[in-house]
Formats: C-alpha cells, structure tokens, sequence
C-alpha cells in the first residue's frame, strides 16, 4: 500500500483515496530465494570493517555512503572524480592510479568544460569568457529583481487542492537593482502560522515585482513551477503571475555553460559553489545554510510545540538564509559586470 500521488486532498482524507494498494505477492518468490544468505553475507559485511572495493560512482549512487569520508581522506582535493559530468571518466582514470585533475594526461579525450577546468586547476585562476557573459548580461533589463522561493512539503496534503509532497511556498526573498550601480533594496515574506501560506505571499510579492525588469532565479525552473503552481491554484492572480514567468532570467546560465569557472567551485555550478568562488561571500555563520533545513525548520516552528523564543530565533535564521541568496545573486550580477568591464 502507497501514497497515491494524484491524490487531491478536498476536505477530509479517507485511506481508501489516499493509498493505493498493489498486490505484489507474484514478485515475493525472487525476493525470497536465497535471502538467508544474503542476511549472513550483510552480517559479516557490517562485522568486517571498512569495505573493500574500488572508489567511485558507487560511493555515493544509489546515495551517500557514510564512510565516504574516510575512504577518500587521502585523495587530493580535486580529485578525478570532481570532472564536471566526468563521474565515468573519473573511476576510468582512478583505475589507472591517476588521482588528481591535474594529473590527466594531455592526450586524454576531455569535454570542453572538463578542459576548463583541468586548465583551472594547474592555473589556479579562474577562466571566464568575456564576449558570452556580455551575451548573457545584454539580456538583463533594469529593474533587475532578484528572486528566490523557500517550500516545505508533507506526505498529507494540508491544504484543499494540493497534493502529497506538493511544494508549498512559505517565504520569499526579493532583492531589487533599479539601475547598474545601484546598492538594490531587499523585500521579503515569511508566513506564519499553520494557514495555506501562499495568498498572502502571493499578494505581498505581486506588490514588489512590479510590471517590468527581468527577474532572475538560480536554477529558474524551480521559482517557475512554484509560480505556475500558484497561478492554477489561485486564478485570480494568474495574469500577473503568467507576465512574471515570461520575465524570468536563469543566472546559473552562464554557469552551467561554464562562461566563468573557478578552481574551487569542484566541478559544480551550484549556487553554494559558485557565489564564494566568485564574491567571496559563503554561507558559513548562518545556523540555516541550505533549503532542506529551512523546509524542516519553517515546520518545526509553525507545527511544533516551541517557545516563542525559539521560534522568533528561527525565524530570524530563515530571513538570513534567504535573503543571502537573493544578496548573493545580486553580487553574482555585479561580479560577471567587473569582468566585462575588465575591472577583475
């Protein structure tokens, strides 16, 4: 029995709705066939220490293993396996006892961002193309908006209309540039209390974005399907919400195409990789340094039984959070400008 996943909660929810049952007893004979010696073969695995085995893809797919960490102590920092896109490449290259990013022989069929960064690497200085990032830059049109979505997510829907796991929107951050130079002005939401969060963040971001100027999201696909989401469930603010998506502007663009890469981005574009490589400015200090934690801290303090102190603390954090990624966005702007204009 599982979440059905077009369930729509209307009121109350029955289990007859909600779950899906699916008889699986055909499958029972192929899992049950020598299972006792697959029991006594984990046993001895769990007995035995630190594994035995090949460094790779399978440290970390289907996901993470908690001894990664001791396993690749002793590799370098930009290690084969940090190539963009270059997993396979990287347990190829580890087989022939080549480590480093900086150790790929020249012959060696690299991708061109991979070559970027293995350039990046023995340089150690960044590499950026100029003429691209002033493609990408020309599309900017003022005021530049600045925008980023924290959600959070239950198995049980509830709000009317929505779904299991749906994101819901709890908090917004907004920084706006009205002009090249300017020091950009910070709006932001953060919704309290157990209610559907999103018209009133919906009502308070419409007042802040305005009728023109780009809006720029890093990764923009998860701000858009938030904002469609929104127009569907809510009709009467589908014309401005549809006007903002048509002004959306993906700043991991030039990123992603590795118009800028940095040593110490490790192979990602990541927003987390990418802002302190290029600006300077991390995410060390805040209590709140990524979305997962926001998302069960926004639930701890709306659904959990805290004091206000506690849940005044958290929502200081959550503001912190989101408002240094809509900063660093906003640096990122000025930072790829300073390269055009040759200032770096």
């Amino acid at each position: 029995m599982h979440i059905n996943k077009e369930f729509v909660r209307d009121g109350e929810i029955y289990p007859e709705s909600f779950f899906e049952i699916e008889n699986v007893t055909a499958f029972l004979p192929d899992y049950l066939d020598g299972i006792e010696e697959r029991i006594e073969d984990m046993l001895v695995c769990l007995d035995g220490g630190e594994p035995d085995g090949e460094l790779g893809r399978r440290c970390e797919t289907p996901r993470a293993c908690p001894l990664t960490e001791e396993c690749w102590e002793d590799m370098p920092a930009h290690h084969v396996m940090t190539l963009c896109y270059g997993s396979a490449l990287g347990e190829r290259l580890l087989r022939r006892g080549i480590l480093a990013v900086s150790e790929i022989p020249d012959e060696e069929p690299l991708n061109g961002k991979q070559e970027i960064q293995r350039e990046c690497v023995i340089s150690g200085l960044p590499y950026y193309n100029r003429a691209e990032i002033r493609g990408f830059l020309k599309q900017l049109a003022y005021p530049l908006h600045f925008l980023d979505f924290e959600t959070f997510r239950f198995a049980i829907p509830v709000y009317n209309g929505t779904k299991p796991y749906q994101q819901i929107i709890f908090q917004f951050s907004l920084h706006v540039c009205a002009r090249d130079g300017d020091g950009g002005t910070h709006y932001g939401y953060l919704a309290d209390g157990q209610n559907d969060p999103r018209p009133a963040l919906l009502r308070e971001l419409r007042g802040r974005l305005g009728p023109a100027g780009s809006i720029l999201a890093y990764n923009k696909s998860f701000e858009e399907e938030r904002l469609n989401e929104s127009a569907a469930a809510f009709p009467v603010e589908k014309g401005w919400i549809e006007g903002a998506v048509s002004r959306l502007l993906d700043l991991a663009a030039p990123f992603k195409g590795f118009l800028y890469y940095h040593p110490e981005q490790y192979g990602s574009w990541s927003q987390k990789k990418v802002l302190p490589a290029l600006t300077g400015i991390s995410y060390n200090g805040l209590n709140i340094g990524d979305g997962e934690t926001a998302s069960l801290k926004y639930i701890e303090c709306n659904f959990g039984n805290l004091t206000e102190e506690a849940r005044a603390k958290i929502r200081n954090d959550l503001v912190a959070y989101c408002g240094q990624d809509t900063k660093g966005m906003m640096e990122m702007v000025r930072a790829l400008r300073r390269i055009v204009q040759k200032k770096i």
